[in-house]
């Protein structure tokens, strides 16, 4: 402003103007009622000139995080036409609601920021998210439309919709979600009053996005999402549901990855138990909590409760879904870890050796089952003293585990810590230094310096 026009009491700099917003008089500084009209006449302007749902769509993207929103992925017109307010819209009615609201600045498409997408506009078509303005997003959000936003988030964050987020080419995916769904673990006193449906939805979303987290390596996040997780379906669902005892067993895995141990193993037989009462021992999800009971007793030492617990995982896995199934291979796999530890290599040889050819015919060379598989058989090599052959395969294996999974990542930082040891024992101890601080460093910054953890095998 001119000094000319400068009222005497008017800061000239931003400290002054902080501390004008401080006082009383400041309130007539603040911009957001001069903003908030503007904001009303472009949507009169737009809804007068035919965008009939300009209102309705800026208030529902307004309930996001803020964050990129996907919004091909979570403006589903199926569920959208159900809605007050949104009744006979269509693809069309969105897309060019979208760009209307965009050319009048009130939102901004934009590239999601998700991992690999570039910036601007893509060659294969127009950008995949927008993003709202933090102040209009603040004047916009209603939480009359907090219920439909979580409905819609909690659609596209299903399996079928956006895939397993353990799986590495659903992370791009996931990256844009993520944020908004994690998001949703703050909201849920404001959806006290919400249908139960919408409450399930938001809970779903929310433990997909931890299930992210944990993939990506951040199992410490991911166990305080799904520690919220549990309270939600304990208080909405029951201690009984499905959807509470997986939300349970997720919370023990994340548990697990850091080292509790104790804590996870309580969980998994609670969850285990409970399945099986329910619905029997070889139902699906018992079978899957007994595996991962029989992981945890392994890495606490106890190999013979744990062989116990997945050789009765893998006769029923075979009985029920076939030598080749997924799930029979993972419990065949834990089997030859304890036989592993038990110092009955040539057993374990034989037993990793077919979980890895099928592994690679099913998955591929580079998939993180197989390259678990084939990290295992280089730490039997170097058990055994056969250092040559460890070196190579621990080579192979950091070197496609950090470019799958990144440098960062648990399972990368384990082989490395493996790799480390294997050039100590080989005679390269400077090589060997290098690598193990540098994995030292690493886990100290996620874990905590107290509480260094390594998982050597698996």
């Amino acid at each position: 402003m001119p000094d000319a026009f400068r009222d005497a009491d008017m800061p000239a700099e931003f400290d002054a103007l902080v501390r004008a917003l401080e006082e009383p008089v400041g309130q007539r500084l603040n911009p957001a009622p001069v903003i908030g009209d503007t904001w009303r006449l472009a949507l009169d302007m737009l809804e007068h000139r035919g965008f009939r749902y300009a209102s309705a769509v800026l208030e529902l993207l307004s309930d996001f995080a803020d964050a990129p929103v996907p919004y091909t992925r979570v403006l589903h017109v199926p569920l959208l036409t159900e809605q007050r307010g949104f009744e006979g819209i269509d693809g069309s009615a969105v897309w060019r609601t979208l760009r209307a609201l965009a050319a009048l600045s009130l939102i901004d498409f934009c590239s999601g920021e998700r991992e690999g997408a570039s910036a601007g506009t893509s060659e294969e078509g127009p950008p995949d998210s927008v993003r709202v303005h933090p102040l209009i997003r603040d004047l916009s959000r209603k939480e009359r439309s907090l219920p439909l936003m979580v409905t819609l988030l909690g659609h596209a964050c299903t399996v079928e919709q956006a895939g397993k987020p353990e799986e590495p080419d659903t992370w791009a995916t996931w990256s844009l979600l993520a944020p908004h769904a994690l998001r949703l673990v703050e909201q849920e006193a404001s959806l006290n009053n919400a249908p139960l449906e919408v409450l399930v939805a938001g809970a779903g979303a929310a433990e997909m996005a931890g299930r992210y987290l944990q993939a990506r390596g951040l199992s410490r996040q991911a166990g305080a999402v799904f520690e919220k997780v549990v309270e939600w379906r304990l208080r909405h669902q029951g201690s009984m549901a499905p959807d509470t005892l997986t939300a349970q067993h997720n919370l023990a895995g994340a548990l697990h990855d850091i080292g509790d141990l104790t804590r996870a193993e309580a969980i998994y037989t609670e969850v285990w138990q409970g399945h099986s009462a329910i619905r029997g021992a070889d139902y699906p999800h018992a079978l899957t909590a007994r595996h991962e009971l029989g992981r945890v007793l392994h890495d606490l030492g106890r190999l013979a409760e744990a062989a116990e617990h997945l050789s009765a995982v893998l006769e029923s896995r075979r009985r029920t879904q076939g030598d080749e199934h997924g799930h029979t291979l993972s419990a065949r796999h834990e089997l030859a870890r304890v036989l592993h530890n038990l110092g009955h290599w040539e057993e374990a040889r034989r037993e990793y050796r077919h979980v890895l050819n099928v592994r690679r015919r099913s998955l591929g060379d580079n998939h993180p089952r197989t390259l678990t598989v084939l990290h295992n058989l280089a730490c039997l090599a170097q058990d055994e003293g056969q250092l040559d052959t460890a070196l190579q395969q621990f080579r192979h294996v950091h070197a496609a585990r950090a470019r799958v999974l990144g440098p960062a990542h648990p399972q990368t930082l384990s082989t490395a810590y493996r790799l480390g040891c294997t050039l100590r024992d080989a005679g390269d101890a400077s090589h060997a230094k290098a690598l193990l601080q540098h994995v030292h460093a690493e886990l100290s910054s996620s874990l905590g310096g107290e509480r260094v953890i390594v998982k050597t095998c698996g």
